[in-house]
């Protein structure tokens, strides 16, 4: 008979997602782990297997609750410049460190931590191009360059954020990169 669990498994997750989120992963370890999500290590270890595992199980509830859910939940009466707007304030913080650190460490990791990087990053920039297009299309958003460039604007503007708040972690900075980026993507108004 299967030992129960000591733990809740999305407790664990989330102290692992921010513990991950904050340091190195070759300098993580289980025990420190253990000690953040306040289980024990032989726990982590039976439910997860090893860090590399713990990792990945992070990773994909972080990229799920924070990315895919900002995509999907898209409120339809937005225009395509607010859900931009929207965009750039849902993800926390902490999981979108994490993404930004697998991506640092990739050759650390497995490939499938690596592949579940590479597919989150191409459906942020794929969400944000189909947003600033629509936007041009109903004439909110710049017409002068191409929908493509202005989406990977704003993703290397969502990286840049996510390191950023690594090193001041106050919203202020955070602020003053997203405001003229977004600022820039407007339609003139003619007075």
């Amino acid at each position: 008979m299967p030992r129960r669990r000591e733990f809740n498994e999305f407790d664990v997750i989330d102290a692992a997602i921010s513990y991950f989120g904050a340091d190195d992963f070759l300098d993580a370890s289980m025990r420190k782990n253990a000690l953040r999500a306040d289980v024990s290590c032989g726990s982590l270890y039976n439910s997860f297997g090893d860090k590399r595992s713990l990792f990945r199980s992070a990773l994909v509830q972080s990229v799920e609750r924070s990315f895919r859910r900002a995509i999907e939940a898209d409120p339809p009466q937005l225009s395509p410049f607010r859900k931009i707007e929207r965009f750039f304030v849902h993800p926390a913080r902490s999981d979108a460190r994490l993404l930004i650190r697998a991506g640092f460490e990739a050759e650390n990791l497995d490939t499938d931590c690596s592949a579940i990087v590479s597919e989150t990053i191409e459906a942020i920039e794929k969400y944000l191009t189909e947003c600033v297009y629509a936007g041009q299309l109903q004439g909110e958003i710049i017409r002068t360059q191409p929908s493509t460039e202005l989406g990977s604007l704003l993703l290397t503007t969502l990286l840049s954020m996510s390191i950023l708040f690594r090193l001041r972690p106050e919203r202020r900075p955070l602020e003053e990169v997203v405001r003229p980026t977004l600022h820039q993507l407007r339609t003139p108004k003619i007075s």
